[in-house]
């Protein structure tokens, strides 16, 4: 998403995408998808300004204590594009570096490493930086946005199933469907044992 900015905030985007290296458009539409240019927006998280900038971002920066809203845009631009290229650094991948943007760095290193998995905010978050053509199909992100949005699939509404029960009317054949859902999750064979179950009780 682009930002509804200004002909100068566009500008000093673009400049701080060349300044370091990163895909044209880069700053720009991180400020679309983090704000939509609303240099007033502040997260329930305590993320603040055009970039949400964190208060340890912040801090890092050398502003402890000062709310990013107080400073001009170009500052506060300066902040977020030095913070995205620590991530551009430590893993080499733009796509890598804006998940950490959004999630932190510590989480995709976790992730990276199998141990954690994608937070489903950042995978959406990726996932609109791809559409707008900043990270490129190859990226490593992209693979776990993937995993992730796969895992989060609506889970199957096992409330249903109470129907299914009274029809029925054989708590056996209600854990059979269950399990067979289960099966399907895990993408498992499912076995017949449901419908074997259902005609075996109707022959009663």
């Amino acid at each position: 998403m682009m930002a509804q900015l200004t002909e100068k905030q566009k500008a000093y985007s673009r400049h701080l995408d060349e300044k370091y290296g990163f895909p044209s458009g880069t700053m720009e539409t991180l400020v679309g998808n983090e704000s939509s240019g609303n240099g007033s927006a502040e997260s329930p998280k305590g993320a603040r300004g055009f970039a949400q900038l964190m208060p340890s971002v912040m801090s890092d920066a050398g502003y402890r204590g000062t709310d990013p809203r107080s400073l001009p845009f170009e500052k506060q631009m300066d902040i977020a594009a030095n913070h995205l290229n620590k991530g551009m650094k430590r893993f080499g991948d733009i796509g890598m570096a804006l998940a950490g943007y959004n999630s932190g760095y510590a989480r995709i290193n976790a992730v990276r490493n199998g141990k954690s998995t994608l937070p489903d905010e950042t995978a959406n978050y990726v996932s609109k930086f791809a559409d707008a053509g900043i990270i490129p199909d190859d990226s490593e992100i992209l693979q776990f946005a993937q995993t992730s949005q796969h895992r989060n699939l609506q889970q199957p509404d096992y409330s249903e199933l109470d129907k299914e029960i009274s029809q029925v009317g054989d708590i056996s054949a209600w854990e059979a469907k269950r399990q067979q859902f289960k099966n399907i999750e895990a993408g498992l064979p499912t076995a017949s044992s449901w419908e074997q179950k259902r005609s075996s009780v109707s022959r009663r």
